[in-house]
């Protein structure tokens, strides 16, 4: 078993910064996915960041023929400092055409407020968040971005109407750039190899937090630094 992946846009961005974004035209991120399916057999799939309604539409037609298989859809909307990231119009397409043929959605808290209109800033009202967004169709709801509770940081999960708390131990560390990417492609490679849905999860919430806890003390970069999946991977 092996990744693959499909460009949707290049990003200018370091550690400190969010500066811009070059979305890809919608043709050429749709060749790269025919090329990869005329090649390959795809059995999960993760979406990142889709800068404009036409590129999310695109992946939205192709996620809801099943070609993919199972679709882990990780709305990236917002930086790391919460500024809007995307076209504001991309929400839309989220909710209406991706969430109802995605088999987990993973928004952030802040996400996940955007999504809703609303503020999602402790765990009650990730709960209610994660109980909104089922709403529109995809099988499990993960809202990510650890609310603290205590010594712990807690993510929320809601599958086949059931609401579950993921804790692992709060980490005071700047080292969480990518933090939400991890889980959300721990879940699409725990599904690829055959875990069932929660299981899934599950183990994708215990490789984030040995990641993050690995990189803890890591200084890269004068802002967010990254997590350690290399030595997560190797760790078990």
């Amino acid at each position: 078993m092996h990744a693959v992946s499909a460009l949707t846009l290049v990003s200018v961005q370091n550690t400190a910064d969010f500066r811009q974004v070059l979305p890809l035209e919608p043709e050429l991120v749709r060749d790269q996915i025919d090329a990869l399916l005329e090649d390959v057999r795809i059995v999960a799939v993760k979406t990142g960041m889709l800068a404009t309604p036409e590129v999310a539409e695109v992946v939205a037609r192709v996620v809801g023929t099943g070609v993919l298989g199972d679709a882990v859809v990780d709305p990236v909307l917002a930086t790391g400092s919460g500024g809007r990231a995307v076209d504001p119009a991309v929400d839309r397409h989220y909710r209406h055409t991706l969430f109802p043929v995605a088999t987990v959605v993973t928004p952030n808290t802040v996400e996940a407020g955007l999504l809703l209109g609303a503020a999602v800033d402790t765990v009650d009202s990730a709960i209610a968040a994660a109980e909104a967004l089922s709403w529109w169709g995809p099988q499990a709801v993960v809202v990510t971005g650890g609310r603290r509770r205590g010594d712990e940081c807690v993510d929320v999960v809601r599958v086949a109407g059931r609401v579950e708390l993921l804790s692992s131990p709060w980490v005071e560390t700047p080292n969480v750039r990518g933090a939400g990417d991890t889980l959300s492609a721990a879940i699409a490679a725990r599904l690829a190899l055959g875990d069932g849905l929660r299981e899934a999860i599950r183990a994708a919430h215990r490789f984030t937090a040995v990641a993050l806890r690995r990189s803890a003390g890591w200084r890269i970069g004068s802002g967010q630094g990254p997590l350690d999946q290399f030595g997560a991977a190797i760790s078990g």
